[in-house]
C-alpha cells in the first residue's frame, strides 16, 4: 500500500483554536436559523388551526341561521293554513 505524500505544515494551537471557534460560530448561525424556521412554522400551524376554528364556527352560524330560516317559513305557512282555515270557518258561519 503506498502512502501518499502529503505536504503537511505544522498547524499551530491558536490557528485550531481559530477554527474550532469559526466551526462554533457557524454551527449556532445554523442552529438559529433553524430555530427561527421550526418556530416560524410552529406560528404558521397555530394560524392555520385559528382559521380552522373560526371557519368551522362561521360554518356552524351559517347552518343555524339557514336552519332557523327553514323554520320560521315553514311556521308562516303553518300559520297562513290555520289563518285561511280560520277565515273560512268564519266566513261559513255567517
Amino acid at each position: 500500500m503506498t502512502q501518499k505524500n502529503l505536504n503537511h505544515q505544522p498547524v499551530s494551537r491558536c490557528h485550531l483554536q481559530r477554527e474550532l471557534e469559526q466551526a462554533k460560530n457557524e454551527e449556532n448561525n445554523i442552529e438559529d436559523k433553524v430555530m427561527r424556521k421550526t418556530n416560524g412554522l410552529t406560528g404558521t400551524k397555530d394560524k392555520l388551526d385559528e382559521i380552522k376554528d373560526t371557519h368551522d364556527y362561521k360554518l356552524m352560524v351559517q347552518r343555524q341561521y339557514q336552519h332557523m330560516t327553514h323554520r320560521m317559513k315553514s311556521d308562516l305557512i303553518a300559520i297562513q293554513i290555520r289563518f285561511n282555515e280560520t277565515q273560512d270557518s268564519f266566513k261559513n258561519k255567517q
